[in-house]
């Protein structure tokens, strides 16, 4: 049996990744450049208030401090992505990967996205040492042929004989489409999704997934 997991929403909540690259990223400003109270929080908050995933926050932040060596893609490069160590899986994922995993099943990481942002919160969470970075598609690393095209299904596939696959995910947007059309079982994670940054409702049955699940614990019993 293969399993596939997606990260962003799904293993982990994009909006956690945020705030701790966004705390970390105020802090280290504020190393440089105290502001008078010394609360590194007033940088946040100019992170904060910006459109997410987008280089608007850092672009902000570089007009704040008035430092030219302190550039938006320097915020971005150089303080953002070695500094993430604290990001929490969601619950019941790690517990489920490793049984999964000692049950003696395939276990797979399907994410879209650069390596550049992704393998930091492979490295923060510790699913780099969960599940082998060889079981790991990227999708940044493979000329951007994301979940919308074949190249991650036929990846994931041909890395066992066995036609009993599943994929777990949570944006219908991506996740499923393809997943329902080459035959894999699909299940869409929903627990915390209020906290969820990305889609996770759709109208085109295509896009949806075959199954809902609320809890890593529930899964695969």
């Amino acid at each position: 049996m293969i399993v596939g997991f997606d990260l962003d929403d799904t293993l982990i909540k994009e909006r956690d990744f945020i705030n701790v690259v966004y705390t970390n990223t105020a802090k280290k400003v504020a190393e440089l450049h105290p502001v008078a109270d010394g609360d590194w929080r007033y940088y946040y908050d100019i992170l904060q208030k910006a459109t997410p995933l987008t280089m608007e926050p850092y672009e902000a932040l570089a007009k704040a401090v008035n430092d030219p060596e302190i550039t938006p893609e320097l915020l971005y490069q150089n303080y953002l992505f070695p500094t993430i160590t604290d990001l929490a899986l969601e619950p019941g994922a790690r517990e489920l990967i490793q049984r999964l995993t000692d049950e003696g099943h395939i276990v797979v990481l399907i994410t879209d996205g650069p390596s550049s942002i992704q393998i930091p919160k492979l490295r923060a969470t510790g699913l780099d040492r969960l599940v082998p970075m060889d079981r790991i598609y990227i999708s940044g690393d493979h000329d951007n042929q994301h979940k919308l095209t074949m190249e991650p299904w036929r990846w994931a596939e041909s890395l066992d004989s066995t036609t009993e696959r599943y994929y777990v995910g949570n944006n219908p947007v991506k996740d499923f489409y393809l997943a329902n059309k080459r035959g894999w079982t699909t299940i869409q994670y929903i627990g915390n999704n209020s906290r969820n940054m990305h889609p996770d409702t759709t109208d085109n049955p295509e896009y949806a997934a075959q199954y809902k699940s609320d809890s890593f614990y529930k899964m695969f019993r």
